[in-house]
């Protein structure tokens, strides 16, 4: 069974949304919602396996002092779908998601006012534009597809494995940075306008004649890497 709520007609925000759909699959009342909901009040004793939360054109997330937090570990499938052509905005996210447990949380055709940080394998980010940037846990990333991502200082920070397709990275200091030996995919990606350096990996061995590192990134002939100043990509 999919659960679909459209946003904002049937509930005014995402955040809400989601409190709502908790509720109700946990068999108790939001706290976002009134007492008088009569809707709050059913029980069914179990969860929706999916939720869709449909955003609509124009629709812009109310701002909040911390990031909306997304855990896919209350349902199946977790969906948030823009209206098309990224009409629908959202700020800062967090989104966790362990794929081993058989959950997903895609959010697609969105804009994106914030940082987007990324908790699992479970986490898809796909035909989005992303404004500051988007970190990577140790957990890993997941999937991030046909999406348009800024930032200051650095594009991606990644902790954890990746796979990053059919993606542009634009405008940053450092357009990808890797922190140590982690699987990370770039395939038919770009990294434009990088102001010191496209890609940065940050790895450490010992100081023993013969150790060698093997780098577990993926970078074929299908990207390109456009720096301003400095390296297209170095490894420290």
């Amino acid at each position: 069974m999919v659960r679909e709520i459209k946003i904002p007609s049937e509930k005014p925000s995402v955040r809400e949304a989601l409190a709502y759909a908790f509720g109700r699959g946990k068999g108790k009342k939001s706290s976002v919602d009134n007492d008088d909901d009569d809707d709050s009040k059913e029980e069914d004793g179990s969860s929706d396996p999916d939720l869709r939360l449909r955003l609509e054109a124009d629709f812009d997330e109310p701002a909040e002092a911390w990031p909306l937090e997304i855990d896919g570990s209350s349902w199946r499938k977790l969906q948030i779908l823009g209206p098309g052509n990224r009409e629908a905005t959202l700020r800062d996210l967090s989104i966790t998601c362990d794929v081993t447990e058989g959950h997903e949380v895609l959010i697609r055709g969105v804009t994106i006012r914030g940082r987007v940080a990324l908790n699992g394998l479970g986490c898809r980010l796909q035909d989005c534009e992303v404004m500051h940037g988007i970190e990577v846990s140790g957990e890993g990333g997941g999937l991030i597809k046909s999406c348009d991502i800024r930032g200051r200082g650095i594009g991606i920070s990644i902790r954890g494995p990746l796979a990053l397709h059919d993606s542009k990275v634009t405008g940053c200091n450092i357009g990808i940075a890797i922190y140590g030996v982690v699987p990370v995919q770039l395939q038919r990606s770009s990294l434009e306008a990088c102001r010191a350096a496209g890609i940065v990996q940050h790895c450490q061995m010992q100081a023993n004649a013969g150790d060698w590192v093997e780098l577990a990134l993926e970078l074929d002939d299908s990207n390109s890497i456009e720096v301003l100043e400095g390296p297209s990509t170095d490894i420290r």
